[in-house]
């Protein structure tokens, strides 16, 4: 018996002494109160200098509304909206008639946008990830007089109901301008899913009693995937609230809402442009135009090449064909050649127009993947 009672009062004295010391690394801030992790606990072990702890083993802090400096590399667009066909009107526009392209418009009788849901498991395979909702909008009334805004809700999947909710509105942000288009983003880090087929909810809300227009709709995920290379890259350009990949600065934007006009005097539109090492093996194009060719007949194309500075390797050029006086999405799908250089060429995708008939765009998306 007392060879027993020696090791356990070592063991005892052990414990206390730990528990003293960890109590001391707490008050001194080295012990998260609610970030701790497994890896972050054992590198602490023994640590006595705040600024020497690694702080990046933390679980991230999951109620921060901004983005890190450094963002994480996988960046997904899972949701884009432009409204285009909600109830045109007829403006002009630089002496043409174009139609307005339209806008979602929240009212006392449509209070909800649709509620955008995804299975969390589906857009992210980490535990955590920073989700992004952006739009464009416009109310001819005061922020805290019509107040409107963003909500995000995490659904538990056995229960139906939301077990956390963040609401962003206008009277938030300090950039509201009155009668214009302002902008308004919604940042969340979900939190720890308590089913695997828990989902989140998203949609943009009505609280006042007057109208409000909605366009520019998006929602991206940005997360630190363990998974291998994307099969899929995305870039998009809305020229306001998004854009993901090297585009060029607009020549022209014409309009109160804001198109990029291409004509005989602005001859090619927002560049996209992109190393050839950023493509790897992917050789599979498809590009999507939301565009209004109502006053061009002929000379507008969709224009795609890899180069450098002495040698085309490749070039397309898609005739843009009218079809109307709306606004369409014009859709080419292609393949690039497998003999392309693996270094020291770009990508370029891009809208050309020769003729005097002006061309009006909207947004444009390029995805490159496997065939």
């Amino acid at each position: 018996m007392k060879r027993l009672k020696t090791p356990i009062f070592i063991l005892l004295a052990a414990m206390v002494g730990l528990n003293i010391f960890q109590v001391w690394q707490f008050e001194n801030g080295i012990i998260h109160s609610q970030r701790m992790t497994k890896e972050y606990y054992w590198s602490i072990i023994g640590e006595t200098d705040f600024y020497h702890a690694d702080k990046t083993l933390l679980e991230p802090d999951r109620s921060v509304n901004y983005l890190p400096e450094e963002k994480p590399q996988k960046h997904k667009l899972i949701y884009r909206e432009t409204y285009s066909g909600e109830g045109s009107k007829v403006k002009t526009i630089n002496g043409f008639s174009v139609p307005e392209e339209g806008s979602l418009v929240l009212s006392k009788t449509n209070r909800e946008s649709e509620k955008l849901k995804f299975a969390f498991k589906d857009i992210s395979d980490t535990s955590y990830s920073y989700v992004i909702t952006r739009i464009r909008f416009k109310s001819d009334f005061e922020a805290k007089e019509n107040r409107f805004g963003l909500e995000f809700n995490m659904i538990d999947a056995k229960s139906g109901k939301s077990y956390r909710k963040v609401y962003k509105g206008v009277e938030s942000i300090n950039w509201f301008d009155k009668g214009s288009w302002s902008t308004l983003d919604l940042i969340v880090i979900p939190p720890f899913m308590r089913n695997e087929n828990d989902s989140i909810e998203i949609n943009a809300v009505l609280k006042g009693k007057y109208p409000v227009q909605i366009d520019n709709f998006s929602v991206e995920v940005i997360d630190p995937s363990t998974l291998p290379e994307q099969e899929a890259l995305t870039f998009y350009n809305d020229y306001y609230t998004l854009k993901m990949g090297n585009w060029s600065r607009s020549r022209s934007m014409v309009g109160k809402k804001g198109y990029e006009l291409v004509d005989s005097t602005h001859q090619c539109s927002s560049t996209l442009s992109m190393p050839i090492e950023d493509i790897g093996d992917h050789r599979s194009i498809e590009i999507d135009l939301n565009i209004n060719l109502k006053h061009n007949y002929v000379g507008a194309s969709k224009m795609v090449s890899v180069s450098n500075e002495y040698d085309t390797y490749f070039y397309e050029s898609f005739p843009l064909i009218r079809t109307g006086e709306k606004w369409e999405t014009k859709r080419f799908i292609f393949n690039l050649p497998e003999n392309l250089p693996t270094e020291g060429a770009t990508l370029k995708a891009y809208v050309c127009n020769k003729s005097k008939g002006p061309v009006y765009i909207r947004d444009m998306r390029v995805v490159v993947g496997n065939e």
